[in-house]
């Protein structure tokens, strides 16, 4: 799938990109793949435009992002998550840099 948006911000007082953290351009694009009926994965690629951060320009970024996920049991569920695998240094508000790679790893048990 994909999506894509554009955002047309505009005020007299404050022009163009009048609100902090609302990017001009955002888009994203993924696929996903099952195995079985027991678990799958997904891919996904991001990209964030410019935005502003009191009146600092924070420049646009992309990301990919991979996950996988497995059924080991019929209550048992085992997942885990990179987002930003290329390890791509940016700004999360201006001078405070983004963690960088980010590794979630999930075990799920649901009770009958």
């Amino acid at each position: 799938g994909a999506t894509y948006t554009f955002t047309d911000a505009y005020s007299e007082r404050l022009g163009h990109q009048p609100l902090d953290f609302l990017p001009r351009h955002r888009a994203e694009a993924w696929t996903q793949l099952r195995w079985a009926k027991s678990g799958g994965g997904r891919a996904r690629l991001r990209h964030w435009g410019e935005q502003i951060d009191r009146g600092t320009t924070l420049e646009a970024r992309t990301f990919v992002d991979l996950s996988v996920f497995a059924e080991l049991h019929r209550s048992l569920f085992v997942s885990a998550r990179v987002d930003n695998v290329l390890n791509e240094a940016y700004y999360l508000r201006a001078g405070v840099l983004a963690p960088g790679r980010v590794l979630s790893f999930t075990l799920q048990n649901r009770f009958y």
